[in-house]
């Protein structure tokens, strides 16, 4: 009768003589402690951690884990900060974790914001103008701006800048 084999003996015998190099353990070591720091960020944003206990957490790192670490919630925090958004979490995280300032990302926010207000004020008018050519007018019109294309673009658009802005920036910290 044939002998039954589990996974994990199939596999051990698969990879029996294999051996893995510095750059796969640094490789290995690198995802688990991004997949760490996501973990306590995630829980930082839902506010089930506060950033004290999130940097006793990262403090646990050994000296070479710790660039990793920090370089991970740099990342987290830079794919949370969005314009028009309320984005406190993450700059009280990178000030009271990463001990960076948060001022020049927080006035690149502001710029984003305003200019975002200026296009939303500009799109409004076209759309009014366009609605009052085709007879439609009054206090009972509602502008739907989501509904319009230019206007997806446009937030599409000056986000995906706002990130490459934010990347290089942070990248400079």
């Amino acid at each position: 009768m044939a002998e039954i084999k589990s996974t994990l003996e199939l596999i051990m015998e698969k990879t029996r003589g294999m051996t893995v190099t510095e750059e796969e353990k640094r490789g290995f070591r690198k995802k688990e402690i991004e997949g760490k720091v996501k973990g306590w960020l995630s829980r930082c944003m839902d506010e089930l951690m506060n950033p004290e206990d999130f940097k006793k957490e990262l403090s646990s790192f050994d000296e070479k884990d710790h660039e990793m670490a920090i370089e991970a919630v740099l990342n987290g925090c830079r794919e949370r900060i969005l314009p028009y958004k309320d984005n406190s979490l993450p700059y009280r995280i990178l000030e009271g974790v990463v001990g960076v300032d948060v001022s020049p990302v927080k006035k690149l926010v502001s710029e984003f914001d305003g200019h975002k207000d200026n296009e939303k004020y500009r799109r409004a008018q076209l759309m009014t103008e366009r609605l009052y050519k085709k007879g439609i007018s009054g206090s009972a019109v509602m502008l739907n701006l989501e509904a319009d294309q230019g206007w997806k673009d446009f937030v599409a658009d000056s986000t995906e800048t706002f990130q490459k802005e934010l990347q290089g920036m942070m990248n400079g910290r």
